[in-house]
Order: C-alpha cells, then structure tokens, then sequence
C-alpha cells in the first residue's frame, strides 16, 4: 500500500497537528508578509472560528464537508463567513506549499457570497442619539465612537490612534495601520479637538488594550 501510494503520488505528508501548523503560520507567513492589523485579524479568525473544532486534529485528516459546517455556521454574518473563508484558504495554501498537506480540504468550496453594500446612513436624528449615548459611555468605547463620526476612519484605524500621530490641526496615519498601505492625514477641527482633550493621557496609545 505504502509503494503504490508512492508510485500514484499519493504519500500521506508527515503528520501534523492543525494547532501547530497554524502557530507556525502566524510566527512566519503572516508575521512577516502582512501588516501587524492584518496579522492580528488572522489570529482572531482562525483561532476562534477553526482552533477550537480542529486543534489537536492532524491537519491531513480534516474534511471539506467540516470546513462548509463550519462556514454554514457562520451565513447569519455574512462578512465574517466570507473573511473566515479567505483567511483560512491563504493558511491551507501555506500548509500545502510547506508539504503539511497535498491539497487544501477546501477543496472546490466556492467562498460565501459577499455581503451587499449597504445604502442606507443614518439620519441626523439617529446620529444625534449616537453621539449623546457615545458621550454618556465615555472613554474608550464611547470616545471611539464619537472620533468614528468626526473622521469617517475605521474602526481598527481609529482604536489605533497614539498621540504621537496627533497635533494641532490634524491626524497622521502612518502606512502600517491603513487598509490601502498608504500613510494618510486627517483634519480635524474644534468639536474632535474637544473630544481628544478629554481622553486621559495614559501612555502613547489613546485607547490601551
């Protein structure tokens, strides 16, 4: 059984558990090609939607039905199901380029629909009871909130912000922390200046984990 598997190109690859192959994903692949937000958001997805199902399974034993279960479990968030589908797809590609398997189990899984761009935004009315309940939270969470309306950043670029990036008449986003990769700045005027004057002043970062 062992020669035929060899002669057909059918050797089962050296065993290898789904948890270590993924904690050598991160430590290299992901640490060194992408940006330190991107490398986290990969952690996040793969150890709380893939770790706790597959961890001590070897990685050559997993299935693609359980992969689609999985991802079936997720239809309700669409955004989720379609992140955790890619980034589970560029760690399989780097299970299989390292030889830990001969082909990624997501086998002809097609991704799951992508999310349809919302048109809708909220009315000044609705903005306003936002901004009043944001304000009464305080800082961090409300703080993020009331800098999200001022700036239009996102979400991870703002709870990011350090005051090393501020001065008084704007906001520096270094490349690292943008989307595009591109460094970019932020005006703000006397309403944002206001808010950043009430953030304690506790280290460099304006929201600490």
């Amino acid at each position: 059984e062992r020669l035929a598997e060899h002669t057909l190109g059918m050797e089962r690859p050296a065993s290898i558990s789904f948890g270590e192959a993924l904690a050598a994903f991160l430590s290299t692949h992901s640490k060194q090609k992408h940006r330190p937000s991107t490398a986290r958001e990969n952690k996040r997805i793969l150890e709380r939607h893939f770790l706790p199902k597959f961890g001590k399974r070897d990685l050559a034993d997993i299935r693609t039905a359980e992969i689609a279960t999985l991802l079936d479990g997720l239809q309700d968030t669409p955004s989720e199901a379609e992140h955790a589908f890619r980034v589970l797809r560029t760690f399989l590609n780097f299970c299989t380029k390292r030889g830990h398997l001969r082909e990624s189990p997501l086998g002809q899984l097609e991704p799951p629909l992508r999310q349809q761009a919302r048109e809708r935004v909220l009315s000044e009315e609705e903005l306003s009871k936002v901004w009043k309940q944001a304000r009464a939270i305080g800082h961090p969470y409300g703080t993020i909130v009331q800098l999200l309306i001022l700036c239009g950043q996102r979400t991870g670029e703002t709870a990011a912000f350090r005051w090393s990036w501020i001065d008084a008449e704007g906001i520096s986003l270094p490349a690292q922390v943008t989307k595009n990769g591109r460094a970019s700045r932020i005006p703000y005027g006397p309403l944002t200046r206001s808010v950043l004057e009430a953030v304690p002043k506790n280290g460099n970062l304006l929201f600490p984990a």
